[in-house]
Parts: structure tokens; C-alpha cells; sequence
């Protein structure tokens, strides 16, 4: 359980005038464990509800080496091959959240934390919403900026790019 997603930076909470745990549906937390058996999975899931029970929001553990199994039913379209929790992060539907943080297990303190940004901070610094179109996911990209716009307003989204309506040449 090394990267966990941020979904909005705590700043634009505080320019809202929102405590940082306001309008959290779920946390996103990626690990990557080459075995894909539901039972592995299962077993960290349940050791997560434990830790973070304390957590008011959902927090929502996934073996990102199992995602390619149950994706193409869910969404539709094929994930592809997955060799590190960070391979998850480089397909969120947005770029502005393709953000990890991850600790350095043989280190301690603040040092010990690395983030992981694709598409860099400074989408989610200026509250702009970006798509990727690395999966062609504009109707889950769409519905979920639809979900934030009603929380904060103030954001700018940017639209799906118009090549097939999918994100992607044919």
C-alpha cells in the first residue's frame, strides 16, 4: 500500500473556505502485488478498513496489478498491462489528479515521502481539471467533474478533446 491519490488540494479548500476533510467521497489507495487472486486483495482491503477506520470517508484499496482483470467488464475498454501501482496513476480519466504519494519504507520523516505526477502540480495548484485520454473514458471523466463542479464551483474544467468523442484517433 505505497501510493494514495489526492482528490483536491487542501489550499483550494482553505480559498473555499472548507476544512480539508469537507466534500471527500473516497481515498484512493494503489499497491501493487503480482498476485492477482481476489483473496490477496481481500486480505489487504480488510487490513485497510482496520487501519483507516478512523478515516470519515471511503478508503478505497486496490491491487493495481488486478485492475486489467475487471476493468475491460466495467468500463468497457481494455486497461493493459500493469507492472507498478504508479501504472494506475498514469491512466486516471484527469490528469490534474494523477497524483501519489509514496514512503520510502527504510526512511523516516517528512524526507521519507515522494510524490508521483505524471502531468505535474500545477493543474491541481490552480484548480484546473484536465482530462487524459490515455483510456477512452470521457463518460467517466465527464460524470465525475459534473459531481465536482457542484462541490466547488470555482474550478475550471477543462472538456474531453473531440478526436472520435472517445479521446482517441481511429
Amino acid at each position: 500500500m505505497a501510493d494514495r491519490r489526492m482528490y483536491c488540494p487542501n489550499h483550494l479548500k482553505l480559498k473555499a473556505n472548507r476544512v480539508p476533510e469537507s466534500d471527500i467521497a473516497d481515498y484512493d489507495l494503489f499497491y501493487f502485488d503480482p498476485d492477482t487472486t481476489w483473496s490477496s486483495e481481500d486480505r489487504v482491503i480488510v487490513q485497510g478498513a482496520e487501519l483507516f477506520s478512523d478515516v470519515a470517508a471511503a478508503v478505497e484499496i486496490r491491487n493495481q496489478a488486478r485492475v486489467p482483470i475487471w476493468y475491460p467488464e466495467k468500463f468497457g475498454v481494455p486497461y493493459g498491462a500493469v507492472s507498478a501501482a504508479s501504472d494506475g496513476i498514469d491512466r486516471f480519466a484527469y490528469q490534474t489528479s494523477a497524483i501519489g504519494v509514496r514512503k520510502d519504507a527504510d526512511k523516516d520523516g517528512i524526507d521519507a515521502y515522494r510524490i508521483y505526477a505524471p502531468f505535474g502540480l500545477s493543474a491541481v495548484m490552480e484548480g484546473r481539471v484536465i482530462p487524459n485520454t490515455a483510456l477512452p473514458v470521457k463518460t467517466v471523466y465527464e460524470a465525475k467533474v459534473a459531481r465536482w463542479q457542484t462541490i466547488w464551483p470555482d474550478l475550471m474544467i477543462s472538456p474531453w478533446p473531440e478526436k472520435n468523442g472517445l479521446g482517441h484517433d481511429d
